[in-house]
This record gives C-alpha cells, sequence and structure tokens, in this order.
C-alpha cells in the first residue's frame, strides 16, 4: 500500500512540475508611443489599460521610457505594438514584437 501511494504522489507532483512549466504566453496588443530625442537605452512601460476589443489578448496603450526596464517581467507575456499612423511622424520604423 505505502508504494503506491507514494507512486501516486510521484505521478502528481511529476504532472504539476509539468502545469507550471507550459504556461501558456498571455498577449497584450496597442499602440506604442515613441520616445523622441533620446539616443540611449530605452524600455517599453504599459500607461493605460483599454477596454477589451477581441478575445485574442489584452488591449493596452504603451509608451517608451529612458532607462533599462526597472522590473523583470511577472508572467509571460508576448506585447505586440504597432508603431505609425497619424500621430507617427517616423514612418519608416516597423512594428515591434517584445517577449
Amino acid at each position: 500500500m505505502s508504494y503506491r501511494i507514494q507512486s501516486r504522489l510521484g505521478r502528481l507532483e511529476h504532472a504539476a512540475a509539468l502545469i507550471l512549466t507550459h504556461r501558456p504566453f498571455k498577449l497584450r496588443l496597442g499602440h506604442l508611443r515613441l520616445l523622441r530625442g533620446y539616443t540611449g537605452e530605452r524600455h517599453i512601460e504599459i500607461v493605460k489599460r483599454l477596454p477589451p476589443r477581441s478575445p485574442i489578448g489584452e488591449w493596452v496603450e504603451f509608451e517608451e521610457r529612458p532607462g533599462p526596464s526597472p522590473k523583470p517581467p511577472e508572467e509571460r507575456m508576448i506585447n505586440v505594438c504597432s508603431v505609425g499612423g497619424e500621430e507617427d511622424d517616423e514612418g519608416d520604423r516597423p512594428a515591434s514584437v517584445q517577449a
């Protein structure tokens, strides 16, 4: 009986470890406001959370900030940033993806 319990606990622990390592990515979409006139290191922060537009991910507004990122990402997130449009005068900069 003891062997069966130990075996079952081992399988459960292994399954829990697999679940923790295979967490799915979350998707965050939004427009990126560029930091103009700054040539040093920069990072991207969320400045506003928008109402949901579709079920594929969270909609936000991003903004570039000077310096390195102050904190590491807390979860597995893919940020899809669109750059361009009426308020962007740099038409040659492509959209960026940050994982």
